[in-house]
């Protein structure tokens, strides 16, 4: 049993306009993988959140906006993420994609998933709950991402005991964006999105525990975990 990044599906997107879409379907995400979408923006969402998708939580510290989103996709045009918002401005999505050789649980997303950001000159971003315990059948994920008004040369990366950066988006950009996992079988440290410098903008990070299913065969047994396909 395992869950592992699909890393050829992972993306960010960067606009400057009133809306974005994470195209899951548009990229041929599997039927059954787990996609977990976030949207970083210096404008605020205007109207429903995308149809079929979870909202997972959200941050709006002043100046900035996040929504996290998940979905189990199904092979249809729903798995495509589309954010609006109220007037055009400076957006960054990131699309993490994730399969389980014994597909998801039902949730996918245990029930404790977390969110933090700020609108900051702040190098380190941490996030506000220690996530602690682990369980045998959780895959922790980190995902990490900014948005400034302009673009800017930064490195983006993901820290903390047992946390590994498993793709990163860094670079001149008005956004970037790190997915990363945990490693430790037994409890799950605190993890911290780090940026390579001080620059006003939106930051956020995005923790959850991703849930396989286990086979009939396999009661009682646990994840092995991997970082990326």
């Amino acid at each position: 049993m395992a869950v592992t990044r699909v890393a050829a599906k992972c993306k960010l997107v960067t606009v400057a306009a009133s809306s974005i879409t994470l195209d899951g379907y548009t990229s041929g995400v599997a039927a059954g993988d787990v996609m977990i979408a976030m949207v970083a923006s210096l404008k605020a969402k205007s109207g429903s959140d995308p149809s079929g998708w979870t909202l997972e939580g959200g941050a709006s510290p002043a100046g900035a906006y996040l929504n996290a989103y998940s979905r189990v996709a199904d092979g249809t045009s729903s798995d495509n993420c589309t954010v609006n918002f109220a007037s055009s401005g400076t957006v960054c999505g990131v699309l993490a994609v994730f399969t389980a050789d014994a597909g998801f649980g039902v949730p996918a997303i245990k029930t404790y998933s977390y969110v933090n950001g700020e609108y900051s000159t702040t190098t380190s971003l941490a996030l506000w709950a220690t996530p602690g315990v682990a369980f045998a059948d959780t895959y922790p994920v980190g995902v990490g991402c900014d948005v400034y008004s302009a673009s800017q040369n930064i490195t983006i990366g993901l820290s903390g005991t047992n946390w590994a950066v498993d793709q990163a988006w860094s670079g001149s950009a008005v956004g970037h964006g790190v997915i990363g996992h945990h490693s430790s079988p037994s409890y799950i440290d605190v993890p911290s999105v780090t940026f390579s410098s001080g620059v006003t903008g939106g930051k956020f990070i995005f923790f959850a525990g991703l849930k396989e299913a286990v086979p009939s065969n396999l009661a009682g047994g646990g994840l092995f975990w991997a970082g990326g396909a």
